[in-house]
């Protein structure tokens, strides 16, 4: 939920910044159109009530002279050529206190507004400010657009007027007078390109003295990449297929080395005998184009790992597929989630899970050639996008198997060294006309197959996985709608003493009464459950309704003393909080004694490692309730963790007891049984189908077994006519209990 919540905060900033950056950019641009001081004014209110919305009770400018402050242009228009008052009461965030003429305020239902005024600069003897009135003050970040606001209206009427003087001055001294503390720089070009004027703003913008650039040609200060595009702007407007203004981009070089990125406006004026050359209006927009950058960058990359994000992958993958139908070739989507990273961030923490993240997504992008495309879709998971020749559909094979070994080589961060590994699905579209979407979630289905097959491996995608989506989905649904009229059953399997053919015990194992296709195992819904969650109501009925027929099956004449009642949990069950507390409940309702409960656990749950679990499991152990280990030597069987763990049963999977017949088979059963007698653990074994496979573990010294010899999973009512009968024949011994 945090890192939802994170990403979600993420998002919305982004989107933030987006917004204001599309507000700055359409701002400049309008005002870069616009011709006149009173279009500027419209622009700059407009913006104001884009920046501010319903916030907005009052934006005007005014302009200042000797005679006194006067409203030029103003939301609402009541207040134009108004005269108006403004005291600045801070100059670090322009609040400012506007008295308004008599009446106005309260005829147009501005008083008590936050009022803060930002200077448009001063020409003329005239200085101009823009003014806002809010409801309520804007945060820090938009105070900071609005600034930025009033800063480009600002040097756009200064712009304006400057070019408006170019215009009325025939002095060439006068106007360098005028433009003396210009911001922006001046240069007036000749037609072939020489310099003949400039600005004494090219010292402070350029880095040049004097006259250093009289002389030189314009083509001396760009870069070369911009020299062509420069001379064909002169050329242009020389042959006169323009007069209106022109405006392009130009990197310049500084004085000092550094490119700057200008904003060039150029006017022809040589028809004006007193210029008699083009005039080249140029704005340092360096800053500005970088952080327009910067903020592209973000929209369109993560910020953990600098790979492209998802929207940027959909885009680039759509890209590709467009290609595709034209030139024939074929594109693949990998998608990859990281094997156990929750277990990296829980261990070591979010510090080392962020430095692991980082270093995946550079063996990503080490991997793939120049034009693929690498991306982190969010938390573990990653994705890339390549194309290929039609004729070569071994690539994406290729590829998978690549970035599956570079993940072979252990990462150290600081200190710690971190095994990463990934399952991956494979995704490759040869010009069938789809889109990005599909081609995306034909590889989330390779991914899902890929994860069902087990960890560091892949899947490619193949029709029948959507079928089987599909039927995942309807059965999730059955499911969460099963749960409510309770579709589902608890059939009991004997766990008999194989010394003298009692019921010592009885596994609990739930059954689905689908309507339409009758009794179903656990195998078709219980890995569903565990994925959506429903497996911890599931398992609490579960546990419930065995407790409440152990109390049943107890009032039986001639039933084991001390009967004891095997429910399976689930990993998922055993994390969530409060799970003992639950078991404590179930059992108090019921009248169960602790002791007479048996919980059985799988391998993958003691692999896990997970503190909490481990914390759960010892809580049972306290309380007396037993646990067992099933389907053991099925997975990674270790003694280290059967010593770590409070268990006090192994069951021995049914497979081992299969194989009793084969040369090896009865000595492997043979070992596990003296291994757990020496670990003092009792031995069940699993699947008994033959009378000499149960005379086979009874010479072994296994205590307890259980299958199909005995008896089948049976509901409760035909559970109880043989719960007090011998299933087994066996000499006259003593009863030998499962441990308390």
């Amino acid at each position: 939920l945090l890192v939802l919540l994170r990403l979600t905060s993420v998002t919305r900033q982004q989107a933030l910044l987006a917004t204001n950056e599309h507000l700055l950019r359409d701002t400049g641009e309008r005002l870069l159109t616009t011709a006149d001081v009173e279009g500027m004014y419209s622009v700059a209110l407009e913006a104001v009530a884009g920046l501010a919305g319903p916030l907005t009770a009052a934006v005007l400018v005014s302009e200042q002279s000797a005679d006194g402050a006067v409203v030029a242009k103003a939301r609402p228009h009541t207040l134009e050529q108004s005269a108006i008052r403004i005291d600045h009461v801070s100059a670090s965030d322009g609040r400012a206190r506007v008295t308004l003429p008599e009446g106005h305020a309260a005829f147009l239902g501005l008083q008590g507004l936050a009022w803060s005024a930002f200077s448009l600069g001063e020409s003329a003897g005239t200085r101009r400010q823009l003014v806002v009135g809010l409801r309520r003050p804007l945060s820090s970040d938009a105070m900071a657009v609005l600034e930025s606001i009033a800063v480009l209206v600002g040097l756009a009427v200064e712009r304006i007027e400057l070019a408006r003087l170019v215009h009325e001055r025939r002095s060439e001294a006068r106007f360098r007078a005028l433009v003396q503390n210009a911001s922006d720089l001046i240069l007036i070009a000749r037609p072939d390109g020489r310099l003949v004027a400039e600005t004494p703003s090219v010292s402070t913008v350029l880095g040049y003295e004097g006259d250093a650039l009289a002389g030189l040609s314009i083509t001396s200060l760009l870069e070369p990449e911009d020299v062509t595009r420069a001379l064909a702007l002169l050329q242009s407007m020389l042959a006169g297929h323009s007069s209106s203004p022109q405006r392009t981009e130009w990197r310049v070089r500084h004085a000092e080395g550094r490119t700057l990125v200008m904003e060039v406006v150029a006017n022809d004026l040589l028809a004006n005998r007193d210029v008699a050359g083009i005039a080249l209006t140029m704005r340092d927009v360096t800053e500005r184009k970088r952080l327009e950058d910067e903020l592209r960058h973000r929209a369109f990359h993560d910020s953990l790992t600098n790979l492209a994000n998802r929207a940027l992958f959909n885009d680039r993958v759509q890209n590709a597929m467009n290609r595709s139908l034209r030139q024939h070739t074929s594109v693949a989507v990998l998608l990859l989630d990281l094997d156990d990273f929750k277990l990296v961030n829980d261990t070591f923490g979010h510090a080392a899970g962020d430095g692991l993240l980082i270093e995946i997504g550079k063996r990503l992008s080490d991997v793939l050639r120049h034009g693929d495309t690498a991306a982190r879709l969010g938390g573990d998971e990653f994705a890339v996008c390549v194309e290929f020749d039609d004729t070569r559909s071994d690539d994406a094979t290729t590829l998978a198997q690549r970035i599956l070994e570079s993940f072979s080589v252990p990462i150290e961060l600081e200190g710690i060294e971190l095994m990463a590994s990934a399952t991956i699905g494979v995704a490759v579209d040869s010009a069938t006309g789809s889109d990005a979407g599909e081609l995306l979630r034909q590889a989330d289905l390779a991914l899902y197959a890929a994860k069902e097959a087990g960890k560091r491996t892949y899947r490619f995608y193949e029709p029948g996985l959507h079928a089987a989506a599909l039927s995942r989905l309807e059965r999730r649904n059955a499911l969460e709608a099963a749960l409510s009229p309770s579709q589902f059953v608890v059939h009991y399997q004997p766990i008999v003493d194989l010394r003298d053919g009692h019921v010592s015990a009885v596994e609990a194992l739930v059954r689905w009464q689908h309507p339409d296709r009758g009794l179903l195992p656990p195998s078709e819904f219980v890995d569903i459950a565990e994925e959506t969650g429903l497996i911890i109501e599931l398992g609490e009925w579960v546990l419930d309704q065995a407790c409440q027929d152990l109390t049943r099956l107890r009032l039986v004449p001639g039933s084991h003393d001390g009967l004891r009642m095997s429910v399976n949990v689930s990993p998922r069950q055993l994390r969530q909080d409060g799970f003992v507390v639950m078991v404590d409940d179930v059992l108090a309702r019921n009248a169960v004694w602790p002791g007479e409960l048996i919980l059985e656990i799988t391998e993958s749950v003691l692999l896990d490692g997970d503190d909490g679990v481990m914390a759960c499991l010892e809580d049972l152990d306290s309380r007396g309730i037993a646990l067992a280990l099933d389907d053991f030597g099925t997975g990674y069987s270790s003694l280290s963790y059967l010593h770590q763990f409070p268990l006090r049963t192994i069951k021995i999977d049914r497979s081992f007891v299969q194989e009793m017949g084969s040369p090896n088979g009865e000595a492997l059963v043979d070992s596990i049984v003296s291994m757990g007698r020496s670990l003092g653990l009792l031995q069940v074994a699993e699947g008994i189908e033959h009378p000499a496979q149960a005379a086979a573990l009874t010479r072994l010294g296994c205590p307890y077994g259980q299958g199909l010899l005995f008896a089948p999973a049976l509901p409760v009512e035909e559970l109880m006519p043989i719960i007090g009968r011998r299933l087994l024949p066996a000499p006259d011994r003593a009863v030998l209990h499962l441990p308390s």
